[in-house]
């Protein structure tokens, strides 16, 4: 496991009730042109860096990715190791690795584009560099999509779990609550547990996630996940949680 600096800044998240996701709903909405829900003008909008997209908006374009031709959880992104060796090799990164960091990270918004871990690092990078408008734009996302998996489910007991796109959602998600991802056991043919690193305040060993849409890709095929990096409890971005 790489310790990586400055990574998922510690957030309060906003979620401000459960939107547990109808898979129904959602495909009917998404391939329906005239809802405003249509997928393909979702996913325009939020590849042009429309921050107008509300929460609503998010849940179906996160869950609606599942349903498209782009949605492939089980292949290898060569660029996140390119963005994982930088940080690596380079405990102060250059301008010049900045620049390679957001070369990587929108390589790899090709194939994963709501990955919580790569929209933390566009927002690295671009505050870095000093580009505030780019910044303040993976910001949005970052925390909308981070809602978006904290609304799904309670996360308390495998009855409610938080669903999830891919293994290594659920991953940034519990760095990000500051707990960080010790081990993983699967609970049901579609749920796993999370333990955290360490206990939460009150007291709760680990979280539940659903993993249903991933196995319905190949079961058979899903590689042994890696238990993810970790953060050092600073607070990247420029930026507190209210903003």
């Amino acid at each position: 496991m790489k310790k990586i600096l400055l990574l998922l800044p510690l957030v309060a998240l906003l979620c401000s009730g459960l939107r547990v996701p109808d898979n129904e709903d959602i495909i009917a909405k998404t391939i329906n042109s005239d809802s405003p829900y249509y997928y393909p003008n979702l996913l325009r909008r939020y590849m042009a860096n429309d921050t107008t997209l509300t929460q609503t908006e998010y849940h179906y374009l996160y869950y609606g990715f599942t349903y498209t031709r782009d949605y492939r959880p089980l292949v290898s992104i060569p660029a996140k190791d390119d963005i994982l060796r930088i940080f690596e090799f380079n405990a102060q990164p250059t301008r010049e690795d900045f620049v390679r960091i957001i070369e990587s990270a929108q390589e790899v918004m090709k194939y994963d584009p709501f990955s919580p871990s790569n929209l933390n690092f566009l927002v690295y990078a671009y505050g870095s560099l000093g580009d505030t408008v780019n910044e303040k734009i993976y910001f949005d996302k970052f925390l909308k999509v981070m809602n978006t998996i904290d609304e799904s489910g309670t996360g308390e007991k495998e009855s409610s779990p938080k669903h999830v796109l891919m293994f290594s959602h659920a991953n940034d998600f519990v760095t990000a609550k500051g707990y960080g991802a010790k081990s993983s056991q699967l609970v049901s043919n579609k749920v796993e547990y999370i333990f955290y690193n360490q206990r939460a305040e009150n007291g709760d060993r680990g979280m539940y996630f659903d993993y249903s849409r991933v196995y319905l890709v190949r079961p058979d095929e899903i590689p042994e996940r890696e238990k993810g990096w970790t953060l050092n409890n600073a607070v990247p971005l420029g930026k507190n949680k209210d903003n």
